[in-house]
Parts: structure tokens; sequence; C-alpha cells
């Protein structure tokens, strides 16, 4: 989960019918689901609803293994096997949503999922086929102990340059038809992302078997979209680490051959200055930068600790490392500020060893 400054508010809504009473007659495994709860979030804020499968359905489950849902597999069936209730909220653009469900009772396990998909979607499980992302929350990764009763559950969705609807199950374990809970929604709501480019990416050369080193700084820099960063054909970095990246961006351009190994490390001169670093092989022909760089050969990132906590390192070095076979490829090299920071110098040192 990404670090946020946003400080969130508590409201509790009392919803009409939050209890959602679906159903009169005895559940099946082969019912429809009923209309969802709708929840009315607010930006920067979590809403508190109360609710109850009790009234609910239990449906088919065969659409949440489908390769196009994605939400739990088969073999986590059980888990989601009771009753289900749903809810339909919204998640606009640049935005987070933090989905937590808290069953009332120690005894009462309960699972959760929510997707989203377009606004104009109607499908509800067990009759939808696809969705934009789903994520599920159940149980314990112990074979010997698999069930957890009384455990808060808790999904993570996130919206960048589209809004989307989403569905929000709970479901109960192992059969279960009963049980009260709180549904806990959070909405994290961010300024819409940069539009600038950067203007060109200055060159850097490479020294066979030696280190080349450039001081630099991102005072001069631009703040870009980083959509491109987290697509599949550039996987640099993950759309939850965006605060490493959201500040002012330099580039660097410099070149590998065949048969090459490089290493790429940046030394922040300040130690309160916190910077990350990106790297990217291309095609030698290739002309594009960031953001409007597509796919890339293969690219690496280096940006804080592993540290949930504390996720931030500043004057810390970063260091990725590429490496080239029987081709050679055109390298650009990204240094940005962490957390919008828009000021900072630093040395960037690339060491370039050919390969015996």
């Amino acid at each position: 989960m990404g670090q946020s400054s946003f400080a969130a508010r508590m409201t509790t809504v009392a919803l009409a019918g939050a209890t959602l009473l679906l159903s009169t007659g005895r559940a099946s495994a082969t019912n429809a689901a009923i209309s969802p709860q709708p929840i009315r979030t607010q930006d920067n804020a979590t809403v508190k609803v109360d609710g109850s499968i009790d009234a609910g359905t239990a449906i088919a489950l065969d659409w949440a293994s489908n390769s196009s849902v994605a939400c739990f597999p088969g073999t986590k069936n059980t888990h989601f096997d009771g009753k289900h209730v749903f809810f339909e909220t919204s998640l606009p653009p640049h935005s987070e949503m933090f989905i937590r469900l808290i069953p009332k009772d120690r005894k009462t396990d309960l699972s959760l999922y929510a997707y989203q998909t377009g606004t104009s979607s109607t499908d509800l499980p067990p009759n939808v086929s696809s969705v934009t992302s789903c994520e599920a929350s159940y149980g314990t990764k112990s074979i010997d102990a698999p069930y957890n009763p009384g455990a808060t559950e808790s999904v993570r969705l996130n919206a960048t340059t589209n809004p989307y609807k989403v569905i929000i199950g709970v479901a109960g374990a192992q059969k279960l038809a009963k049980g009260s809970f709180t549904l806990e929604v959070e909405l994290k709501v961010s300024a819409a992302a940069p539009t600038g480019k950067v203007a060109f990416a200055a060159p850097l050369p490479s020294k066979e078997n030696g280190v080349v080193s450039v001081d630099g700084a991102i005072d001069g820099g631009t703040q870009i979209a980083l959509d491109w960063a987290s697509k599949s054909s550039m996987a640099c970095f993950p759309a939850t680490k965006n605060e490493h990246f959201d500040g002012n961006h330099v580039l660097f351009e410099t070149s590998i051959p065949p048969y090459s190994d490089m290493s790429i490390r940046l030394l922040p001169k300040e130690t309160v200055t916190d910077l990350s670093l990106y790297a990217m092989e291309l095609g030698t022909t290739s002309k594009d930068l960031p953001p409007d760089v597509t796919s890339a050969v293969t690219c690496e990132a280096s940006y804080g600790t592993k540290n949930t906590a504390a996720p931030y390192n500043p004057g810390a070095t970063e260091t990725v490392k590429m490496n080239a076979l029987k081709n050679p490829y055109r390298v650009l090299i990204g240094v940005a500020g962490v957390k919008k920071i828009t000021k900072g110098s630093f040395k960037l040192e690339v060491e370039l060893k050919k390969k015996p």
C-alpha cells in the first residue's frame, strides 16, 4: 500500500436496507445475484456501512476463476460458498480505494472481493464475464488452518486516467448463511496526473571496462504522467510505487554494446534528498522518451525500501543493472524526485564491463 499525505476523516453512514434484505426464498448455488446496495463514498474519507449476509444468496462460483476475471481460484471456493451480498460504488480517476470487511462476531468467517468494471456495466456475479481488475481477501496461507473466523479482510483498487464502477462482494465461508459485519470504504483522491514531457535526454557516453560519472540535478526537470511505467510492455515499477517517482524527472541517454554488463548508480549529494532511479533498454533506432515510450526490451528501477512502515530512503544510493547479449541497445536513464520533490543534486555513475 502506498503512503499518502491525505488525512482521512471517518464518516459513519446509516444506509436504509444496508443489511440487504435480498430474498425470502431458500438460497441456491444457482441463484442470480440481487441488485447491490449503493454506497456513496467521500473523497479522502472513510465511509462505514453495517451489513449482514443473512438474507443474501448463494451463487455459482465458476466466474471467479475465469482468466478474464481472475478474482480467486477454484481451489478457494470453500471460502465463498455461503451466501453473498453486494455493494456498489464508484472509483474516480487518479484515486485509490481501500475496502475493509470486519465481522462483528469473532466466530463468523467472511470473505471479501471487489472488482472494477466499466461505468455502464450492469453484469453481476455469477453472470459477470470480464472485469478490469478483481481482488479478493480470504482465509490464511496455512494449509492446516486455512480459515480465519473473525479476521478483518481487505482489498485495494486503483484508477489512473479512467473512472470505474466498483462491485463489492461479501460472502460466507464454508456455506455460512448468517453473519453481520461492518464494511469500511476509504477513498483517496489525488490531483490529476501531470501532463509535462521531458524535452530531451542528455547524452552520456559509456567507457568499456570503465566508469563514467556525471553531476546532475532534478531542479530543471519535469513532472510527468507515470502510467507508462506499470504497463506490461514496460514493467518498470508498479503504480503502487508512483510516489517514489512523482517529482521532477531528468533523463540521460547512453548505449550498451553486445555482450556487456552495465551498472548504473545514483548518489544523492544531500542526505535529505530522496531520489529514485530507473533505466530501460530500447532498440537502437528508438526515439521515444517517457511518458511517450510504450515498450522496452527491459526496464529496471531502484527506489525506497522494502519496509512498508518506512518506505523512503533519503540520501541512499540507488542501483540498477542492464545487460546485453548479441544485440546492442539504446539505454535511457531516468532520475526522479520522490513525493513530488522538484530540487536535488546528484552524481550518476555508469560502469560498463565487456563480457569475455
